[in-house]
């Protein structure tokens, strides 16, 4: 008797067919299972069949990426941003929107 596991297809993609950077940074898949990457060049996606690349707005390499909801957060140097999505006439679009950074200063009681 013989018994085996079945290993899942990997696909390896080089950058001249998702048309960005060779070095991803970091990865991170929203609610409908879209990818997301951090790329030499910017903000890459993935959707399974397409790849759609979203260039930082200084040009720098996006370093980190995290998607929460419908925002993807994004690190560059010396700058963080989000990315929101939004469906436009049947059309996923993505935008860098406005950062607006808010510090609470709590002071904490010790005892």
């Amino acid at each position: 008797m013989c018994f085996s596991q079945e290993l899942p297809p990997i696909v390896k993609y080089f950058s001249t067919t998702y048309g960005a950077g060779n070095q991803n940074w970091m990865i991170s898949q929203d609610q409908n299972h879209y990818v997301f990457f951090a790329n030499y060049e910017g903000l890459l996606e993935f959707n399974g069949s397409n790849w759609e690349l979203y260039p930082s707005p200084n040009e720098t390499i996006v370093r980190s990426v995290k998607v929460i909801g419908n925002k993807i957060f994004t690190g560059c140097y010396m700058e963080f941003q989000f990315w929101k999505k939004r469906i436009i006439s049947g059309v996923l679009e993505i935008k860098l929107a406005n950062l607006i950074i808010l510090l609470n200063i709590l002071k904490l009681q010790t005892t």
